[in-house]
Order: C-alpha cells, then structure tokens, then sequence
C-alpha cells in the first residue's frame, strides 16, 4: 500500500541549478549581491518565496482544519455536539442509578442532614436534590467506571483523502481532502481496506 508522503517539493528545476552554481535560486543574483549573513538565498523575501514551493502534509492538515472547522464531513460530528451528547448520556446514566439506589440515596442523605443540622437552612435544598446527594454517595473512580461522568471529550478530527492515495487519489489537491471524526475515518478506512484485499 502506497503511503502518504510527507513533503510535496515544487521547486522549479532551474532554482537546484542555480542553487549548485552558487547563485540565490529564486532571483539568479551571485553571492556578491548578497545581504550580510545570507549564505544560499540573496535576502530573507527569496528565501520565503522558496520555502512557498515546500508544502508540508502538517502544514496543509492543518489548513484545511482551520478552513473547515472539527467538522465531520460524512456524520456532521462536532466537539460541542459530542460534549451534548455526552452530557446527555451521563445525565440519564446518574437517572438511572439514583432509581436504581434508592438506599444509598436515603442513607447518604441522612448522614448530611445531621452533619449540616447547624447550618440546615442553608443545605436543605441540596440535601433534597437527589443528584447532589448521589454524587456524594459514589467516589469519582466509581462514578467514571459506571459512565456517569464523562468529562474529557476525545473524539478527534482527521483530514482523509477522499481517494485514497494507494487507489491514485491525489495526496496535495485540496479537493481529495475532507474532515472526519475518528469514528467514521476507521469505518472508511477499513472499508477501503477489506475492499483492496478482496481484489
């Protein structure tokens, strides 16, 4: 399978020629012409107008992020809407648990009303609210190993090639390139992989 390359190098021919004769590649001037402290390109402009034909697969994955968003092409996935979503589910999951242990609920409950008695006014609604009283009942290790709390969201975003590069797809176009979460660029991934090996 042909892997993505790293770097895409558009330097024109003439600029290596130019570059081996001594002369800056961009403008042809000799060394003489040189600012002070230049060694291969004549100013800092040409040496930026070089390092425009070097286009780094990070630089260009990165650019098309920024111009696109963490946006899955294919499922409409976002961080927020993860971040909902999973709130969502641990809000139903605590739900769930509190039916589940009434017991516990009620003892934990009556343990911080005689601890907060001085100050009963105070703590009397959050005595009452059976999740503030569940969170109480339950360590955070318990809590995360029955997936009530999920707070870290880590879902991340890829940039795929469309047509994969080991099919011909075009590595550098912008338009063989899309944002996917990881979810569906394994999915797209090994479908394009069962399929290679089927032929």
């Amino acid at each position: 399978m042909q892997s993505r390359p790293r770097v895409k190098y558009d330097v024109p021919p003439e600029w290596k020629k130019r570059i081996e004769r001594g002369f800056c590649p961009v403008c042809n001037k000799p060394k003489e012409e040189f600012e002070p402290k230049m060694k291969v390109f004549c100013t800092p402009a040409c040496r930026e107008k070089y390092s425009e034909k070097i286009l780094w697969w990070q630089d260009l994955r990165e650019k098309i992020l920024k111009e696109r968003g963490n946006k899955c092409e294919q499922c409409g996935k976002t961080p927020e809407g993860e971040k909902t979503k999973l709130a969502r589910e641990s809000e139903k999951r605590w739900k769930n648990w509190i039916k589940e242990n009434r017991e516990e609920i009620e003892a934990t409950r009556a343990k911080l009303l005689a601890y907060f008695s001085k100050e009963f006014e105070e703590h009397y609604k959050e005595c009452m609210n059976d999740r503030y009283i569940a969170n109480r009942a339950i360590d955070w290790e318990k809590q995360r190993e029955l997936g009530l709390n999920n707070p870290f969201f880590t879902t991340s975003f890829e940039v795929d090639h469309k047509v994969p590069i080991a099919d011909g797809g075009d590595p550098w176009s912008k338009d063989n390139l899309q944002v996917l979460c990881e979810e569906c660029h394994k999915k797209k991934t090994s479908e394009e992989n069962s399929k290679r090996a089927s032929k």
